[in-house]
């Protein structure tokens, strides 16, 4: 920055910059993926049929002992929801 004063005292002026390599930076979650396929094509009594979708650590990732997402109390990294609509298997 370029201060130029004229005919008056200048204004103490303080700048810092910071370099972010070596910063502590936590961890934050990337978007979530597409739901999986059902883990199977039909319902069979009792045993359940599910999907899941992940996410990566990633945006940003965690550097120079930044706390991981699930260490910075940002939730699992995967999800599950029970398929419906399924008919029942033919045995």
């Amino acid at each position: 920055m370029l201060v130029l004063c004229l005919l008056q005292d200048c204004p103490e002026v303080q700048t810092t910059t910071k370099d972010p390599v070596g910063e502590q930076r936590d961890g934050g979650y990337g978007p979530w993926s597409e739901w999986s396929a059902c883990s199977a094509t039909c319902q069979t009594p009792g045993i359940p049929v599910i999907r899941r979708a992940v996410r990566e650590c990633n945006d940003p990732e965690p550097a120079n002992g930044g706390k991981t997402c699930v260490n910075a109390g940002l939730g699992g990294a995967d999800k599950e929801e029970t398929c419906t609509g399924l008919e029942v298997c033919i045995i």
